[in-house]
């Protein structure tokens, strides 16, 4: 019989990846930036791997990642991911909240609305993403709207029926930040 699909681990520093899977990672500095490393999770495949920092590094290296195992020869023995095909994704890594008595510091949150509060036109005091006359990204699954610099998630009844246990996670909106600004 096949294995399930693989679950894909990433985080943007070695570090944060071994801090998340210690068990997995038992020497961080090993680890390089877009070299997955396949692992056996609770007797499931798992793909691990360090993205670099930032959204667009974290977004290159998933697509990477899924590039690698969706490609027609199963991908090449170089990552010893040959074969899997992935099924999930979980991004971890070091994140902060606004108010540390509603969300603890190594709380685990279940994200379901994401924002992206830099996208758009700066004038000195706010930034307005529907000034450009382009979206982040334009929808074609059917429900309404272009994604300017909100994007709802699934709801933790959506993650139950996959399996995972929704009460352990709070949830939150989660804030991105990459922009550096002197402003």
């Amino acid at each position: 019989m096949a294995d399930p699909a693989a679950l894909l681990v990433c985080a943007a520093t070695a570090r944060e990846l071994a801090a998340a899977a210690p068990a997995l990672v038992p020497e961080p500095e090993r680890l390089a930036e877009l070299r997955p490393v396949p692992a056996r999770l609770k007797d499931r495949p798992a793909l691990l791997c360090v993205t670099g920092v930032g959204p667009v590094n974290a977004a290159l290296a998933m697509g990477f990642c899924f590039g690698l195992t969706s490609r027609g020869d199963g991908a090449g023995p170089e990552t010893g991911s040959a074969g899997l095909r992935i099924g999930a994704v979980l991004n971890v890594g070091l994140a902060g909240a606004f108010d540390l008595r509603e969300t603890p510091l190594r709380a685990l949150c279940a994200v379901r609305e994401e924002i992206w509060p830099e996208y758009g036109l700066n004038d000195g005091v706010t930034v307005t993403a529907r000034a450009f006359s382009f979206p982040l990204w334009s929808r074609n699954d059917g429900a309404p709207g272009d994604v300017h610099d909100r994007l709802p998630l699934a709801e933790t009844a959506q993650v139950a029926r996959r399996g995972a246990a929704p009460e352990a996670f709070l949830p939150r909106r989660s804030l991105t930040v990459a922009g550096v600004s002197a402003s």
